[in-house]
């Protein structure tokens, strides 16, 4: 005897489903690059940094905690405290820092880095933010030496013309490439006319294996002439030169070079509505569309159904030659009803005004969607609804599928 039309349509509907299912839970999961760390000739009792990121590739923000689970855990430390939270559809650098006892024996150890979701966190505004996701993992081998090395490697060595009474900034990258932590010495002569009329000589901060640090130093024009110069720039690690470079600069009289900005209209975001227990975030983009770097600020108007209750200034941002940054204000309601914020930028004595205000509903106190506490390292924290109506809906359909099999075998029957 054959399975009848309903009975083919209720297997075939169960199997789609039972399959949809697991492709939306194997779907999920964390992304970590990159895959394993090896850490090289770490002297014991000194730190060892390496890199890796995180990256959320779901359409909501998702918390991790990042912790170690072999017997050498407290070799460890993350420069982000779990939980870390990954917003959606980006990634963050962690940087994973290894420092051996002194007592440790040479050799090579191996652990692992595990990247777990935190489920059925509520972040503040945000609602529920985690789902069915699998743990991410990173190899990791560490072998630890006895014997100081000292090494380090400079690069991206650049500056750029400025006006009289602006600061002409030196930067570049250094890398320590060796095992102990070291202070690198930049010295710099500037020249002009094959003359020299200045020299620095800085001492950065200490800089520990593994770490690739950023390096700015400053020199005051304010005194100087107007005119082409050379920098000669020196790098050493315990008199010993490492990096040699010569750069030329021009410095031109004030008012040479162009500040202009402008706000970024369309990528301005804002929620639509809050309750009276949350703060409204807005983000104004701004993009440095002149010659020099500027400092750049927004203010802002408040209205509650059209009357001003508030005045708000948000941080002052650093916003470099045609690059963009988001600046960020907090609106903190004082009241049911309609918002309005009328907002500028203040910039280099200049103002770029945003056109279009800002309007939000603001609502009585929201209720959290979620209280479940967040997961401490290395423990398991509930499952979150998602998962919990996922495995029931599998269940059910696995015993649907398995009974009809079941009467249809104890009956002599076959399938075709």
């Amino acid at each position: 005897m054959k399975m009848n039309a309903n009975e083919k349509i209720t297997l075939i509907v169960c199997l789609s489903l039972m399959a949809g299912l697991s492709s939306l839970a194997a779907g999920m999961f964390v992304t970590v690059v990159p895959p394993s760390l090896t850490y090289e000739n770490v002297l014991k009792g000194s730190s060892y940094q390496k890199e890796f990121r995180i990256i959320n590739t779901e359409n909501f923000s998702i918390y991790y905690n990042i912790y170690v689970r072999e017997d050498i855990a407290d070799w460890f430390s993350f420069d982000t405290p779990s939980p870390v939270e990954v917003p959606a559809n980006s990634g963050i650098k962690v940087a994973a820092i290894v420092n051996p006892p002194e007592d440790t024996a040479n050799g090579i150890y191996s652990c692992t880095i595990v990247i777990k979701p935190v489920t059925d966190i509520t972040a503040e505004g945000e609602g529920l933010v985690a789902g069915l996701i699998s743990a991410g993992a990173v190899s990791t081998s560490i072998e630890v030496v006895g014997d100081q090395i000292r090494s380090g490697k400079v690069s991206d060595v650049s500056t750029r013309d400025v006006e009289v009474g602006e600061p002409v900034v030196f930067k570049m990258k250094f890398s320590n490439d060796g095992n102990v932590k070291v202070k690198p010495k930049i010295n710099i002569s500037i020249l002009k006319d094959r003359h020299v009329v200045d020299s620095l000589v800085e001492e950065t901060d200490f800089v520990i294996p593994g770490e690739r640090k950023d390096i700015e130093i400053k020199e005051d024009t304010t005194d100087k002439k107007t005119g082409r110069y050379t920098a000669k720039i020196g790098v050493s690690l315990d008199d010993e030169i490492i990096s040699n470079n010569e750069l030329e600069f021009n410095v031109f009289e004030k008012g040479w070079f162009k500040r202009e900005g402008r706000i970024i209209t369309d990528a301005v975001k804002a929620p639509s509505e809050i309750g009276m227990d949350e703060i409204a975030k807005i983000e104004i983009p701004f993009k440095n569309t002149g010659d020099l770097d500027i400092e750049a600020q927004i203010s802002a108007e408040v209205f509650l159904d059209g009357k001003l209750i508030d005045t708000l200034k948000g941080n002052t941002v650093l916003v470099e030659v045609d690059k963009t940054e988001n600046l960020i204000l907090y609106v903190k309601p004082k009241g049911v009803g309609s918002y309005t914020v009328r907002g500028r930028v203040l910039y280099e004595g200049k103002t770029a005004t945003l056109y279009n205000p800002i309007e939000f509903t603001v609502k009585e106190k929201t209720t959290a969607v979620s209280t479940t506490n967040v997961a401490s390292e290395g423990e398991t924290s509930s499952l979150p609804i998602t998962a919990i109506v996922i495995v029931g809906l599998a269940a059910m359909i696995g015993i649907l599928v398995y009974s009809t099999m079941k009467k249809n075998e104890g009956n002599g029957l076959g399938f075709t």
